[in-house]
């Protein structure tokens, strides 16, 4: 790629944005039109291939919907009593390299079709959850360590095979969203979690069990770099077969170990692992009486992926953007707030208005100013929580059930209490929240706290509040769009000014290898894209073909500013030509021609060649009897041979490669040359 340096004006630009960034960013909740889709990967050895059982008479699925009296499981099939298909969620799954499954979420995604894996459970939360377009990608293998197979490079030593394959499937799988899914309409997509379910080949070991906490940290360390998401949340499925009941060392310390990982400082709220031990099921209850696969037990499975689902849900939960707003009127001398809510300026005509980074005002901020805090409010856990008011003046705090103003009820005053009684939240939730006070003379301080599950009695931080926007103009918003016309080399990129408030926005768009969130610096590239009052696009050149790439919009005015709700994500063409099998002709007892054409993507002609023998060597070129180099090819071409084995079965694979990278035909054909006399 030819790397271009940020010129003076959108220089100019990021150092108006980094000052505009010293205050946290406003951002409200996700925002109309296409959304990007959520693309989770489904990573581990085979308890994430999927060993339990589809159909069949015990600890199957189908006997847990058949024994479901209370109507707990009617989701999991459909009105014809047929297994229930997820449009919403897709998944794609390679079990090998001419077996690839793609398609909407159901049973049978594991191991084969009357298999499943936690991929189900995991994707009817996810699913269930999101109103966009879900995709789940499962990249694994049966009998895998971390220590050897899943190595992830900075535990040192050789990199892992299959840490490098899982990566792989998740570029090819990106680069044909479009192939793979008629659906997909070109919203781009966002990496949104990654499910690791994996340990039994690294428990059977001893040296591998020592060092298995230390690669898993590494392995989140780097899965984050490479796939350019540093803060990729991560849910950590233990290696929990045989149950609770388990004694041994090894197995114990291998769950440890996997526990122990997401309590690390840097993993706290963005990876949980969960115990698997009460899923476990005995072979009384299962359909094998295999330990390592769980015993084959399709009900385990299922709660494996439902549990893990949950915990991913709580990861991705919305944050609150950082602020909350504040608007004050002047003049109240002596009221009360009976008084400021009869002042004719009240509500919409505030003398002044700014946002606070958590919810408390700053002390002898101003005399005789009637405050009014509001936004909304995002519980980190569910559970119970208690509020407190922390004022020298009169003061209100009102809460809701949702999100709605109108819903709003008083749980603390200067008049009553000033504690609450415990309320009820769910996290990630949007609860409307509002703060009334009197600023009179002296120190004129307002704080809110409070106090819930794993939270100490604190000040509400900004990371659980979003400013009110419920009034007045739309507040200014912007949002991604596309990409369009991907290339090889270019890509058109796109947003939407969807509202501007006050005045059109001045838009620029960053972009890169590199997802750099909402950090200007972390981006490669910025556009300035000037004053946009709708839809915008721009041309971008001079991309490295079969490359992932991130874009995200950002727009300012007099207002304020705004980010596009998430990265988009999108990968180019690739420049490496394919080669395909064309019918043979001229078939007779010793000789025949064979057929096939270059698929020319424009990045060079390859050079291809022709490996053929009695016994099918597939991909690896090693393990055939005779190749043929037919030089630089560019369409359809022919090869003769002659002298074969009269009658015998025979087997033959086409191979290019160009400059970009190889490729083989998508499969070997087989064919019997003809017996003398037999025409």
């Amino acid at each position: 790629m030819n790397t271009r340096s940020i010129n003076r004006h959108a220089t100019y630009y990021l150092v108006i944005i980094g000052a505009l960034l010293a205050c946290p960013l406003s951002v409200l909740a996700q925002q109309p039109g296409k959304s990007p889709v959520k693309v989770f990967i489904l990573a581990g050895q085979s308890n994430m291939q999927g060993q339990g059982t589809v159909s069949g008479n015990k600890g199957t699925l189908e006997s847990l919907v058949a024994s479901d009296t209370e109507g707990l499981y009617g989701y999991l099939v459909d009105e014809d009593g047929q297994w229930s298909v997820r449009d919403d969620v897709w998944i794609t799954y390679e079990r090998g390299a001419s077996n690839v499954r793609s398609g909407g979420l159901t049973p049978g995604f594991g191991v084969d079709n009357n298999r499943l894996g936690p991929e189900l459970g995991f994707g009817l939360v996810i699913g269930d959850y999101y109103d966009d377009q879900v995709l789940l990608i499962k990249t694994c293998w049966g009998g895998k360590s971390l220590a050897v197979d899943f190595r992830p490079p900075s535990s040192g030593g050789t990199v892992g095979f299959y840490y490098k394959e899982m990566l792989r499937l998740v570029d090819e799988a990106l680069a044909n969203l479009g192939t793979t899914f008629p659906g997909y309409e070109g919203q781009g997509y966002e990496l949104a979690g990654l499910f690791w379910h994996q340990g039994w080949n690294d428990r059977v070991s001893d040296a591998y069990n020592a060092e298995y906490e230390f690669n898993m940290a590494n392995f989140i360390r780097d899965v984050r770099k490479d796939l350019g998401t540093p803060a990729l949340p991560l849910v950590i499925a233990t290696t929990g077969m045989t149950g609770m009941q388990e004694t041994n060392p090894r197995a114990l310390a291998l769950m440890d170990a996997q526990m122990a990982v997401a309590q690390y400082p840097e993993f706290v709220d963005n990876v949980i692992s969960v115990d698997t031990r009460p899923f476990w099921r005995p072979t009384n209850e299962s359909p094998s009486d295999q330990g390592y696969h769980w015993n084959s037990n399709g009900i385990t499975y299922l709660e494996i992926g439902l549990a893990s689902g949950e915990a991913m849900r709580e990861l991705v939960l919305p944050r609150g953007s950082g602020t909350i707003l504040r608007q004050w009127w002047h003049g109240q001398d002596g009221a009360s707030l009976a008084a400021l809510m009869l002042d004719a300026n009240y509500p919409n005509h505030p003398d002044g208005s700014d946002e606070l980074a958590s919810l408390e005002t700053p002390a002898h901020w101003a005399d005789s100013d009637g405050v009014r805090i509001q936004g909304h409010l995002y519980a980190p856990k569910p559970g119970d929580y208690t509020f407190w008011l922390d004022c020298n003046q009169e003061a209100e705090l009102w809460l809701s059930p949702d999100g709605d103003m109108a819903s709003a009820a008083l749980i603390a005053s200067t008049s009553t209490e000033l504690q609450s009684t415990p309320m009820t939240l769910e996290a990630g939730v949007p609860y409307y929240i509002e703060a009334l006070h009197m600023a009179g003379a002296g120190p004129d301080r307002l704080a809110v706290t409070w106090e819930g599950p794993n939270v100490p009695q604190a000040v509400i931080e900004g990371e659980y509040l979003r400013p009110w926007a419920g009034a007045g103009p739309p507040a200014l918003t912007i949002e991604n769009d596309g990409p369009d016309n991907i290339g090889m080399t270019f890509a058109t990129l796109a947003g939407d000014i969807v509202a501007e408030g006050s005045e059109a926005p001045h838009v620029l768009l960053f972009w890169g290898q590199t997802d750099g969130s909402i950090t200007p610096e972390h981006w490669e590239h910025v556009e300035d894209l000037g004053i946009q009052s709708s839809s915008f696009d721009i041309d971008i050149a001079d991309l490295t073909p079969l490359t992932t790439y991130h874009f995200r919009t950002f727009c300012s005015n007099a207002e304020g500013h705004d980010w596009a709700d998430a990265s988009t994500g999108f990968t180019t063409l690739s420049a490496i030509a394919t080669v395909e099998h064309l019918d043979l002709s001229n078939l007779l007892s010793t000789s025949v021609t064979l057929n096939g054409q270059v698929n020319y993507l424009g990045g060079e002609s390859p050079v291809v060649t022709l490996y053929w023998g009695t016994e099918d060597g597939q991909t690896h070129a090693e393990a055939w009897e005779f190749s043929q180099d037919l030089g630089v090819q560019s369409d359809q071409f022919s090869v003769d041979l002659a002298g074969m084995a009269e009658s015998r079965r025979h087997f033959y694979r086409f191979h290019c490669v160009n400059s970009f990278g190889e490729s083989w035909a998508d499969s070997t054909t087989e064919f019997k040359l003809m017996s003398t006399g037999s025409r």
